[in-house]
């Protein structure tokens, strides 16, 4: 019993996730959510239309999704928020197709992005706090690698590497 309680209080459980993990991943589960509202969005110069949703464990968190169209068919982006500042994953599509995913931190990106061509990565980016870090990595619409570029921790470039094709 004691073994189990400090694994426990070091935020180890089982069947493999930690106590904070379960939190994440209730806390961005789009089942969660119960709907708020919808309409035009207010924030889009654009005409966009959004339907909001609140977490029902903590309502300081919204979920949001963009669309085209009044009928909400042509989705755009999907993300979340606590008190107005972006947090959590981000994805962006066009045509209903996914083309960007991201995970924001205190309403900064944070961590590894993805952009994606008809579901091809043509794109690995990585962020601290807003700030381009670490190898970023480019490729053409088959998948093969075209660039490697390396940032340092205040975002400037340390490498750069363009990669010929065979």
């Amino acid at each position: 019993m004691k073994i189990v309680l400090i694994l426990f209080l070091l935020g180890i459980t089982f069947p493999g996730l930690s106590y904070s993990q379960t939190i994440l991943d209730e806390t961005f589960n789009e089942n969660n959510y119960v709907k708020q509202r919808q309409g035009l969005d207010p924030e889009s110069s654009n005409e966009l239309y959004a339907i909001w949703y609140r977490l029902v464990q903590d309502t300081s968190y919204t979920y949001k999704k963009t669309f085209l169209d009044s009928n909400y068919t042509q989705i755009l982006t999907k993300s979340f928020y606590k008190k107005d500042l972006q947090v959590g994953p981000f994805y962006g599509y066009l045509s209903g197709i996914l083309t960007f995913q991201g995970f924001y931190k205190q309403g900064r990106l944070d961590g590894e992005t993805l952009t994606y061509h008809n579901g091809t990565i043509v794109q690995r980016a990585h962020y601290t706090n807003g700030i381009k870090t670490g190898l970023w990595e480019e490729f053409d619409l088959e998948g093969k690698p075209i660039r490697k570029i390396t940032y340092n921790m205040r975002g400037l470039v340390v490498t750069e590497e363009k990669i010929l094709s065979d």
